[in-house]
């Protein structure tokens, strides 16, 4: 099944380990919504990870469920309720630096309890949810890196970002994978520079009576090719053979 939702991906806009990852964390904050709100175990966990990560946190509002969302960030709230009394408590005998009655107490300022206190003990479950997705997709596609109707699939796409052609190469296997994977990375990264450049010289003066083409969004596809793609990034389409 990773095998084919790896060859799908390929055929969406963008790098297809950010599609996938980004689908099955979608997947998993709608289930979550839908059936887990109530469910103490996890809330405990939420508790310990100091809820959803910002990213993450961010992405249950799309989904419009008020009362899911405010059923867990009430104790998201309680908690940070304590984590600042704790640290209106710190800031009672606490002096800052520079004062002549500095306490000696170096660590025990209030922006220091806070800070401690609002750390994650374990990581954002959707960020958990999303790395696991992220090692399956990517074992699937170098797995099955020279097998025809990938390679034809990956021939037509926009291959991998670059965060994920890091993470591709630090899964590789063997030393053939890992240049298989580069040399793809570098034909399309060249061409992606080629339509940059077209797009800057179509800007001229000279040359803006043209035909503007693909290479108009080459700018929202570089982005997304050196910092990753998120859900809402796939208005810029591949460039195909």
């Amino acid at each position: 099944m990773a095998y084919y939702r790896v060859l799908e991906a390929l055929g969406h806009q963008g790098c297809p380990i950010c599609v996938l990852r980004g689908e099955a964390v979608h997947r998993y904050l709608d289930s979550f919504l839908y059936e887990s709100v109530n469910d103490v175990g996890l809330r405990q966990t939420l508790l310990r990870s100091r809820g959803f990560c910002r990213a993450h946190a961010w992405e249950l509002v799309p989904f419009g469920d008020s009362l899911g969302t405010a059923i867990v960030y009430k104790d998201q709230v309680d908690a940070a309720i304590r984590d600042v009394h704790e640290a209106a408590r710190a800031a009672g005998t606490w002096r800052p630096r520079g004062l002549r009655r500095w306490d000696g107490a170096r660590d025990g300022g209030p922006a220091a309890v806070l800070r401690r206190r609002r750390t994650p003990e374990v990581p954002c479950p959707a960020c958990q949810v999303g790395a696991e997705a992220q090692a399956r997709y990517v074992s699937a596609l170098l797995e099955h890196l020279d097998d025809p109707t990938m390679r034809e699939a990956i021939r037509r796409s926009m291959f991998l970002c670059l965060p994920h052609l890091a993470d591709a190469l630090e899964a590789a296997r063997t030393p053939a994978q890992a240049r298989s994977l580069l040399e793809i990375a570098e034909d399309r990264l060249a061409r992606l520079r080629g339509e940059l450049a077209e797009l800057i010289r179509k800007r001229d003066y000279r040359f803006a009576h043209e035909p503007r083409g693909e290479e108009q969004t080459s700018w929202l596809r570089a982005i997304g090719q050196l910092a990753g793609w998120g859900r809402s990034d796939r208005r810029a389409r591949p460039h195909p053979d």
